[in-house]
């Protein structure tokens, strides 16, 4: 009966095979890529020479450490896709860019006593926000690896626990009402690339006077232990939280509430905001669009007629409701940009309500996306409408 029993070590043995031929087979693939790139004459044979060893190790420690005895050095010998695979941005003095505008102080001071300077908690939130991978591969072949670093998976959880909730105290009054870029002179700017777009897509467009748009997003959370059933959508089957935001034409999120209970509805988040009061108070010429989640209040917030599809050759209730979803639409693009700037954001059994501080997690990813479309990055919205955004500067002011 002994002898019927099948061995462990076959499994683990067979396992790791088949795990050195994937590795061997991708460092074929990558070797073949700069071969090509080298006969294309687009790299040097110098170059060539460099980057061998980043293709067999994406992040190479022991080729670089000689020339490089600090964390920050051997960062800045990176080549730039992996840098910016793993830290989100082209390069460090991008990082650093970041770090000015955020006024990170100089030095960081966990509760359990680890420190760090103000660059390199920042690349800890890039990194870990950026990147699907958990905390122990993270470390395992990379800058926070470096014998100068010694970074244990306790000290850069506490780092990064630790910078990203000062980000979001310092600036997080600038995310519920971005006082720069929520004035009257902008949102004559707004108004006019809204109308302009319509024009484009309609020969004889309604005069609105729609400046921005407000939506919901909702953030998909694994099951919490207690109270599950407050954070459960019967829209989306699942357990979530819930953020409202309004989204200009230059593609900034300027007004970001939230988070709020999954099983919230649209309506009651807006009523719990006050935004209609705010905006009327300050913005009393110019109105939000919305979907048929919201109930018309004009002249501050306009939505589409209800049970009416659009078509456009229909009647002209037909006709607007076409042409308001495809401006609408917009407000939908930098929740999506969020998430590709930093898909951990995106991963549901990460987001643990009662063990991390989500809220301030998808907080922070908005406030870093709205800094990086203000530092000329991609962003789609003002793209589509042709709004020049304001500078970072002018963002945190």
């Amino acid at each position: 009966m002994g002898g019927s029993r099948r061995k462990p070590t076959i499994h683990v043995h067979k396992s790791r095979h088949i795990n050195v031929e994937i590795r061997r087979d991708r460092y074929k693939k990558r070797r073949r890529l700069l071969l090509q790139l080298v006969c294309d004459n687009m790299l040097s044979l110098e170059d060539f020479k460099d980057l061998r060893w980043f293709v067999r190790n994406p992040y190479p420690i022991r080729e670089i450490v000689v020339k490089h005895n600090s964390f920050l050095g051997f960062a800045e010998a990176m080549p730039q896709y992996f840098f910016q695979d793993l830290f989100r941005l082209p390069s460090m003095a991008s990082v650093r860019e970041v770090a000015r505008h955020l006024q990170l102080p100089h030095e960081f001071r966990t509760p359990t006593g680890c420190v760090c300077s103000g660059v390199e908690g920042l690349m800890v939130v890039l990194a870990e926000l950026g990147n699907f991978e958990k905390q122990g591969r993270l470390l395992q072949n990379t800058p926070f690896n470096h014998p100068g670093a010694s970074w244990s998976q306790a000290k850069f959880s506490d780092v990064f626990n630790t910078v990203i909730v000062w980000i979001d105290r310092k600036w997080g009054h600038k995310l519920e009402w971005c006082t720069s870029n929520m004035t009257p002179a902008r949102h004559h700017v707004f108004r006019d690339a809204i109308q302009n777009k319509m024009a484009e897509l309609h020969p004889s467009p309604p005069a609105l006077q729609v400046s921005a748009f407000v939506d919901c997003t909702i953030r998909l959370c694994a099951r919490p232990t207690d109270h599950q059933e407050a954070m459960f959508n019967g829209w989306k089957r699942g357990h979530c939280l819930k953020y409202q935001a309004v989204v200009t034409p230059d593609g900034i999120i300027s007004s970001l509430y939230g988070p709020f209970i999954g099983k919230d509805h649209d309506r009651r988040v807006l009523s719990e905001t006050q935004l209609k009061e705010k905006w009327e108070a300050i913005l009393p010429l110019f109105s939000m669009g919305g979907d048929l989640g919201y109930v018309l209040d004009f002249p501050v917030l306009v939505v589409p007629f209800k049970g009416v599809r659009g078509n456009p050759n229909g009647t002209p209730r037909e006709q607007f409701n076409l042409l308001f979803s495809q401006i609408r639409e917009c407000v939908e693009w930098p929740f999506g940009l969020i998430l590709q700037w930093f898909p951990f954001l995106d991963l549901k059994k990460n987001q643990k309500l009662l063990h991390r501080p989500i809220g301030t997690y998808y907080r922070v990813g908005c406030l870093l996306t709205n800094i990086f479309t203000c530092m000329g990055m991609k962003n789609q919205v003002n793209s589509f409408y042709k709004v020049k955004p304001i500078s970072p500067q002018e963002y945190l002011s």
